[in-house]
């Protein structure tokens, strides 16, 4: 049984009495003190965790560029900008892991609320946050992938500014690359896309755009002919060599993984197109103005998935999307307005946060050390 089980479990029920409380303003009180009890287990608890695998290799590399001076750090060439300047930084008020890990959690915790917060009252904040408690692709870039962890904030930032029609969306997107490299991909269809709903003004014009683009990365990947295709990017273009790891076969590489289309990965990742067409009498779904907005942004960030699941680690491009699929579902649930729904909803994913701790999600949370 992991650690956070039952801790998980009492702040599950709560929630779910909170939330069917008939007084509504003691009731969203208490959903906000709930969730944020439960961000800060899951905070400490990450914060605390053991050094081990891609946390100890963040570790080494902390102890290593602490120690250069700052012109020896901004020459440093195995990490990208913002984060070397985190670790120097970070660094110099001490050698111990909780400063690192620390800065980080509180830049990725803090950034995520914020631009919750700014995209939704505090009740539908703290249900939200709730729906992240146990999902994978919240703990693990949390815990383990740093890095992209804090470019996925700042992409989630990005298109929580666009959403809201403004321009600082931009400013959010210029920090991604520096933070991790490779997250750049998102950047750039973030931005392909926030530049097509400013020069193509009907809806049925960009969703014809985003479902065929959509539809065509989901045929190359069935086919193989994203590998035949984008395998040759490193023959036109000058790859670092930390990022020739997704161009090489996993055989080569000592690794299991599995690449090529996966029907598991593609079912998944269809959930909320699934949930929009079964919810479709409500225009909401497909609304660029309410849910449907970011229905399109999800899945032209999917499309990068299908286009590179050829590649090793291919998850990792599948954290664009993925990352947001719980606000995006969230978000059709809530323009449903259907109270049994939402209650339905609510309760579905307590449930499911519990089962996910307890077979998947709390690997990346191992038992702490004292």
């Amino acid at each position: 049984m992991h650690f956070l089980l039952i801790p998980i479990i009492v702040l599950s029920a709560m929630f779910v009495l909170h939330y069917h409380q008939q007084d509504r303003r003691t009731g969203n009180a208490g959903l906000v003190v709930v969730s944020g009890i439960t961000m800060l287990v899951l905070f400490l608890a990450m914060l605390f965790r053991p050094v081990a695998g891609d946390g100890w290799r963040y570790y080494q590399y902390f102890l290593s560029i602490r120690n250069v001076d700052f012109l020896g750090m901004l020459q440093d060439e195995q990490s990208d900008l913002l984060w070397k300047l985190l670790n120097w930084f970070t660094g110099q008020a001490g050698e111990s892991n909780l400063w690192l890990f620390g800065t980080t959690l509180v830049l990725y915790f803090g950034g995520f609320v914020w631009a919750l917060r700014r995209l939704l009252p505090p009740a539908q904040v703290a249900a939200l946050l709730m729906c992240y408690a146990a999902y994978p692709f919240f703990i693990a870039y949390g815990a383990n992938g740093l890095r992209q962890g804090l470019a996925l904030v700042c992409m989630l930032m990005a298109l929580v500014q666009f959403n809201r029609g403004k321009r600082s969306g931009w400013l959010w997107l210029l920090p991604i690359p520096f933070w991790h490299g490779g997250s750049v991909i998102g950047a750039i269809v973030v931005a392909v896309f926030q530049l097509m709903n400013r020069w193509v003004p009907r809806e049925r014009s960009r969703w014809a755009l985003v479902l065929s683009v959509y539809g065509f990365s989901i045929l190359l990947s069935l086919t193989g002919l994203n590998a035949a295709i984008l395998g040759q990017l490193p023959d036109v273009f000058d790859i670092e060599a930390r990022h020739q790891v997704y161009f090489m076969d996993p055989s080569q590489m000592g690794v299991a993984y599995r690449t090529g289309f996966r029907p598991d990965f593609a079912l998944f990742s269809l959930l909320p197109l699934i949930s929009a067409f079964l919810l479709r009498r409500n225009r909401e779904m497909f609304s660029f103005s309410a849910s449907g907005w970011w229905l399109a942004v999800y899945l032209s960030l999917n499309t990068v998935y299908h286009l590179f699941s050829f590649a090793p680690f291919a998850d990792r491009f599948s954290s664009f999307s993925w990352f947001l699929l719980p606000l995006v579902l969230f978000l059709q649930v809530r323009d449903a307005q259907n109270r049994w729904l939402r209650s339905l909803f609510i309760v579905g994913i307590s449930t499911i946060n519990v089962l996910m701790l307890q077979v998947y999600t709390g690997n990346f949370i191992p038992p702490l050390e004292w």
